[in-house]
């Protein structure tokens, strides 16, 4: 679909945006917790493990909340997390390293990298269609509600004007 960027649009592009912050943050420092295990047994301890898939997993929180109903970003977003926890995993899980800084930063910019080429556009695109899709019920709704040619609005105005009347 490759939707465009438009106004209207914005907000989803701001959802999405914020991903790649979470996903840096989620290898670095804050996301190690054992250097020491690290240290000895040139291996991040599990913990660690455990926590950068927990940090993976919290970037995409906040679409996950807002688009519980929408079943096709709810797969993508899983399946996203999937594929971008078994990258740091992969990525987090080799000898100690003798930069830190520089090798989480790395790692950080090659989730960043793995998102936007494979995640990115389907996303977005399912995240703008559930938004249309909503859009279209509400634009129905309204006019279901308050144009007195529509036949549910006019049962609503008769119910409410028979009340009125006792």
């Amino acid at each position: 679909m490759k939707a465009p960027i438009k106004p209207r649009y914005e907000e989803v592009d701001a959802q999405l945006f914020g991903i790649d912050d979470g996903l840096y943050e989620a290898v670095r420092f804050g996301g190690i917790l054992n250097m020491n295990w690290w240290l000895e047994f040139d291996r991040p301890s599990f913990d660690n493990l455990k926590l950068v898939n927990d940090n993976v997993r919290q970037a995409f929180e906040p679409i996950l909340r807002a688009y519980q109903n929408s079943q096709e970003v709810v797969d993508i977003v899983n399946r996203a997390v999937v594929l971008l926890q078994t990258c740091a995993w992969v990525a987090v899980n080799v000898t100690f390293p003798e930069d830190l800084w520089l090798f989480c930063q790395a790692v950080g910019t090659n989730l960043e990298h793995v998102y936007d080429q494979q995640i990115y556009e389907n996303l977005r695109d399912a995240m703008i269609k559930a938004n249309h899709n909503t859009e279209v019920i509400q634009r129905t709704w309204r006019r279901c509600n308050s144009d007195p040619s529509h036949p549910m609005c006019r049962r609503r105005l008769e119910s409410e004007f028979n009340e009125l009347r006792v």
